[in-house]
């Protein structure tokens, strides 16, 4: 603070203006009026300015207490301007008069005080947009879950009755028909994923930081995400590897969200693959017994500005309405949503035409709390 925002006067109990300096006088506006300092000597301090406190609320402080340390004292100049100083008053006694006066050390802080009364205005409205955000982001969740709910049960009868009808118990169906059925099965397949994506993506969204977690076999969960997607890959003429780690990686973890993190890379691998493409998944063991998992592509790649977004919830690559690939950009967000539950990290690395790899590291037991161990514990990734 600027020394000229800094004044010292003395007055006597009844208010008596003994002492005050050039800077007093800047503050309370009144260098002009009195161009010397002792021309206001002798006046009495309320005629100097007008009280929003009560006149005597800081000599009455001071008698009490003696010394009063930045108490927060409100005026107006005689000029009309609002203002707000902190005063340290003491006690002391007067060399001529030999009486008890206060002496007052002014700090000019009406600047600052605009400031952080600015500061809290912007709070608390911050504070109220984030309660409003918390309520729409609640309602949202509840409409996700909820209109995913409602939409499995038509979808899971559509399946099952074009499933009856391709079987041939409802009487014979031609080639043709089985055609067309199979684009209805197809297609009903593709809208069950996406209800199942919202599902997920809503009871993620509610739950909180508590896992299931059990002793887990790594290579075991990857053959068998590897044996789910087998018909996916077939359909789109995509070659599917392993190169798993000869040892046991045993590992505490959720074995159904684990899973969940598998098949959707698996997925987006496939997705994004061109027939003729292969798809590997490794697996190593870390060196504090951790595991590392990748799942490695040579499909399309992903363009250098896309990196930093692809785990954005339900940001697309190509937004264009005629884009190739469909989803609703969810997967890797839960993804990365379950693996960082697990203390863990998923990273991406990705050239343009020439492929991806997405590398998953997870500590090799859960903390306490069931948040995982921290980036400390060095895991390293293949």
């Amino acid at each position: 603070m600027a020394l000229a925002d800094i004044g010292i006067y003395r007055y006597t109990l009844e208010g008596t203006v003994l002492q005050m300096d050039r800077s007093t006088l800047r503050i309370l506006e009144l260098e002009e009026r009195f161009p010397d300092p002792a021309q206001v000597v002798g006046m009495n301090i309320k005629d100097l300015l007008e009280y929003e406190l009560p006149p005597g609320a800081l000599r009455n402080k001071t008698l009490q207490d003696e010394a009063v340390r930045s108490f927060e004292y409100n005026f107006r100049t005689l000029k009309g301007t609002r203002k707000c100083c902190l005063h340290d008053s003491r006690l002391v006694r007067d060399h001529d008069t030999h009486q008890d006066v206060i002496q007052v050390i002014t700090r000019d802080v009406t600047a600052l005080k605009r400031v952080q009364n600015r500061l809290e205005e912007t709070n608390r409205e911050l504070a109220r947009a984030n309660a409003e955000l918390q309520t729409l982001d609640e309602l949202k969740n509840n409409l996700l879950a909820n209109v995913s709910h409602e939409l499995r049960s038509p979808l899971v009868s559509v399946r099952g009755y074009a499933d009856l009808i391709m079987s041939g118990s409802s009487g014979p169906v031609s080639d043709t028909q089985k055609r067309q059925l199979q684009i209805i099965v197809n297609n009903v397949q593709r809208l069950t994923g996406i209800v199942d994506e919202l599902l997920d993506a809503a009871q993620l969204d509610r739950a909180g930081p508590t896992l299931n977690p059990a002793p887990c076999d790594v290579n075991g969960l990857v053959e068998a995400a590897l044996l789910t997607m087998a018909l996916n890959a077939a359909q789109r003429s995509v070659r599917l590897e392993r190169e798993l780690a000869v040892e046991l990686l045993d590992i505490e973890a959720d074995p159904r969200l684990l899973s969940q993190v598998l098949v959707n890379l698996l997925t987006n691998a496939i997705k994004f693959t061109e027939p003729g493409g292969r798809v590997v998944a490794r697996t190593s063991e870390a060196p504090d017994g951790g595991v590392c998992i990748a799942v490695i592509d040579n499909g399309i790649g992903i363009a250098a500005e896309d990196l930093n977004r692809i785990f954005e919830r339900f940001y697309q690559v190509d937004t264009s309405s005629t884009r190739r690939y469909t989803g609703l950009g969810l997967g890797l967000t839960l993804s990365r949503n379950i693996v960082e539950r697990h203390g863990g990290t998923i990273t991406v690395e990705s050239t343009l035409s020439k492929g991806s790899t997405f590398r998953v590291t997870l500590p090799p037991s859960l903390s306490a709390d069931g948040a995982g161990a921290t980036a400390s514990d060095g895991h390293v990734t293949i």
